[in-house]
């Protein structure tokens, strides 16, 4: 066979293996909307465990506010598994939710649009499952 064959052959078998080879996980798509005005930014983060949640996130955008009042933030590469994601308006842009004593200043929300009776939202009630492929996901800033 000559190298020219070789060459191509490889390329026509790895054409045909690509999908089973993809080696990134899925992408998941966060819009946060009902967000009251264009100030500032929208935190977006995305946590991989109860005991990260709210401490460490996996993954943590600053986005800009569209005109339609949204926040849009695409993470990678994602590891099929169980995630809960976390925005806020971040109206003055110093990378804190503000609160007047333990009561937020600035609109906030979690996937499945969770809320929590006196404080955050549980992981467990925020929790979402990543597969494989792309998801989208909206959270609904209060």
């Amino acid at each position: 066979m000559t190298r020219a064959a070789a060459t191509l052959s490889l390329a026509f078998c790895l054409l045909l293996a690509g999908p089973v080879l993809r080696a990134e996980g899925a992408n998941l798509n966060v819009t946060v909307h009902n967000l009251k005005n264009a100030e500032g930014q929208v935190i977006i983060a995305v946590f991989d465990s109860k005991e990260n949640y709210l401490k460490k996130p996996v993954d943590e955008r600053a986005v800009p506010i569209t005109e339609e009042l949204t926040g849009i933030a695409k993470f990678t590469d994602l590891t099929p598994g169980t995630y809960a994601v976390v925005a806020y308006h971040d109206k003055n842009e110093n990378k804190d939710l503000d609160r007047l004593l333990v009561v937020p200043r600035e609109a906030y929300g979690f996937s499945n649009d969770a809320r929590g009776m006196f404080g955050p939202a549980r992981f467990k009630s925020a929790a979402i499952e990543v597969g494989e492929k792309d998801m989208a996901i909206e959270i609904k800033a209060k």
